[in-house]
């Protein structure tokens, strides 16, 4: 006798790779996933959670909301906001905070290639979590890290035409400009702090987790740039970082997996960061507790709305917590509508 053993996914993996797919009914999604999820396991002896509980007479918000909810809570985890995207739904009362499963979102996570999240942003400090009136309004805390105060165009790209590749390397030739722009000039005398400066900006562009061992990247890095944009980086080369055999090809690829449709951003402070195509100036970027990346928001009435998750270069493994813990500050709260 053999059986046949089904490997269980995390359901919100399932949905991701779900999106795009077509079903008969908007909820059919959700449900479908429900067979295969690692949080449907021993349903049939058990049953399902309420908030999963299939029911083709409930209204699709309704479905969707309780979805959010129930992950957000099973998981003490934030992680579905990475998955809400701009422009939402057309109904206005649809919650902000909750993915909208039947529209692909227009860019990829930010950690979504990592295979496992290497982030942490928020320094693994516990979700805090209230519902302010009605359960489609979220109370959350965390801390207000900056403002977004420049953004180059989002990065469009179709594949490997010369066109496409000319998009490319303007996407790049505009961000340094931003990341040289705020960065003062009379550091520029000093070679080490250029290397760091230009280090951090090629790490942004891959949405590297500084914990990593990404020299090898950045050597690729300084070897496309030497190619494409020698006037912005004068007396760039190889021999900045390493002797080793760069592959600029790799660079290349990585930066436009990571930044497609998205934007190249710098904050008040001077922090640099990717983000969605949907930002703003004045935009506020903060961490989250309960999410392992920072997340830009805007202010919408007395709450707030997610535009979306990013990558921000010196927040990313839990540094502006610790200098929150250090100075002793306040928690901020954000309603989130």
């Amino acid at each position: 006798m053999s059986f046949q053993i089904i490997k269980r996914v995390p359901l919100l993996a399932l949905l991701k790779d779900f999106r795009t797919r077509h079903t008969s009914q908007d909820v059919d999604k959700l449900y479908a996933a429900l067979g295969l999820a690692q949080e449907a396991e021993g349903s049939d002896h058990d049953g399902l959670h309420t908030l999963l509980e299939p029911d083709y007479d409930k209204p699709l918000q309704e479905v969707y909301c309780n979805l959010a909810l129930f992950l957000i809570i099973e998981h003490g985890s934030l992680d579905i906001l990475s998955h809400v995207d701009i422009p939402k739904t057309q109904s206005e009362t649809w919650p902000s905070w909750v993915p909208d499963w039947r529209v692909a979102k227009a860019c990829s996570e930010i950690w979504s290639s990592k295979g496992l999240l290497s982030f942490c942003a928020d320094l693994n400090e516990p979700l805090s979590l209230s519902f302010e009136q009605e359960v489609n309004s979220l109370s959350l805390e965390g801390l207000k890290a900056d403002k977004i105060a420049f953004y180059t165009d989002k990065l469009i790209s179709y594949g490997f035409r010369f066109e496409t590749y000319s998009q490319e390397v303007q996407f790049v030739r505009s961000a340094w400009g931003l990341a040289k722009y705020v960065f003062p000039v009379t550091d520029y005398r000093d070679d080490q702090i250029i290397r760091d400066h230009s280090r951090t900006f090629f790490t942004t562009l891959l949405a590297h987790d500084s914990n990593l061992d990404v020299d090898g990247f950045v050597d690729d890095a300084v070897e496309w740039l030497s190619k494409h944009l020698s006037l912005q980086f004068l007396g760039i080369g190889s021999k900045w970082f390493s002797t080793t055999k760069a592959d600029p090809g790799r660079f290349h690829d990585a930066f436009v997996r990571t930044c497609t449709e998205k934007r190249f951003f710098v904050t008040g402070r001077s922090w640099m960061g990717i983000g969605p195509e949907s930002m703003k100036e004045g935009d506020e970027v903060v961490i989250l507790f309960g999410a392992k990346v920072p997340f830009i928001i805007r202010r919408s009435g007395p709450g707030y709305t997610p535009i979306g998750e990013c990558y921000v270069a010196g927040m990313m493994n839990g540094e502006s917590v610790k200098l929150w813990k250090s100075a002793g500050g306040a928690r901020d709260r954000f309603y989130i509508y």
